[in-house]
């Protein structure tokens, strides 16, 4: 018979119980990027163009790898890592709210990243351009404009629209449909915008808002080639959330277990090769990681 898991309290004597399961100063889902040995350079981006605030950032001894950096951007957090021989690199997609596309766009072309479309103004009410950076991570930068006359069609109020994070995960999937399933009856997400095709079988666009974050989430298309996607989601209980995808048919990535750093934390795989990590704060740390 296995021997039981230990309590946090008997493995972390000086920690103090948690107040609440989503870590203070995080955002409820948080893109996790998992980026080629360009880490830093993409830390130097998210600071420099974006004013992201660090809030954590290992290094490895030489100063040369990210083992792990939380940044968050106005009320969002996202997360960098390196790949490494178990976690390959991927790119990832990000859409961002800020208060000017356009100096935001030139400045980030001034650093040296990758046009992917020029500023330009879209029908939902959005000025929105795209840029690339060192590891292959795309931005899709807007600025809100108006509101459509489905809307009111009004000038906007503020740059950012409301009831969306300044930063969502912007998830590209084979069979998107049933990642918007799963996202809606395991992690409660509420249903903001839903484009379908005309069969109904392929989404176009959803925005979906799970606790305080806004997820995106399409089927590929030749212009966008499907590609997974890492995201982190603080849930009221992780054990439970855990097994109810497992039951829903996702696949076991880690069970949960209590971290180092305050969170209990397990993850799960979806239909479309997305990898969710649940995570529930318990305890605070005798350390300063926040």
């Amino acid at each position: 018979m296995a021997t039981p898991a230990k309590h946090w309290q008997e493995v972390y004597p000086l920690a103090t119980a948690a107040e609440n399961w989503q870590r203070e100063g995080n955002s409820t889902v948080s893109t996790l990027i998992v980026a080629d040995g360009s880490g830093k350079k993409v830390v130097e981006f998210m600071t420099e163009v974006l004013n992201a605030e660090t809030l954590a950032e290992l290094l490895s001894e030489d100063k040369k790898t990210v083992l792990h950096a939380s940044m968050k951007i106005g009320d969002t957090v996202v997360m960098v890592k390196d790949g490494t021989e178990e976690v390959r690199a991927f790119p990832s997609w990000l859409h961002l709210y800020v208060e000017d596309v356009d100096k935001t766009y030139e400045l980030a072309m001034g650093k040296g990243l990758e046009s992917v479309v020029a500023p330009k103004d879209e029908f939902f009410g959005d000025r929105m351009g795209a840029v690339k950076d060192s590891a292959g991570n795309t931005w899709w930068i807007a600025t809100h404009k108006f509101n459509p006359q489905c809307a009111g069609g009004k000038k906007a109020e503020h740059w950012q629209r409301e009831g969306h994070s300044t930063v969502s995960s912007w998830i590209v999937a084979d069979g998107a449909l049933k990642v918007v399933e799963f996202a809606t009856e395991v992690l409660n997400a509420h249903t903001m915008v839903y484009m379908l095709s005309e069969d109904k079988k392929t989404v176009l666009h959803a925005t979906l808002k799970i606790g305080d974050t806004v997820v995106m989430i399409q089927d590929g298309n030749k212009e966008a080639k499907a590609f997974p996607s890492w995201l982190r989601v603080y849930v009221e209980d992780v054990d439970k959330t855990y097994e109810l995808a497992v039951s829903k048919g996702l696949e076991s990535v880690q069970e949960p277990k209590d971290e180092f750093y305050g969170d209990r934390e397990g993850g799960v795989k979806d239909s479309a090769g997305n990898t969710w990590w649940f995570a529930s704060q318990k305890f605070k740390a005798p350390c300063p990681f926040k």
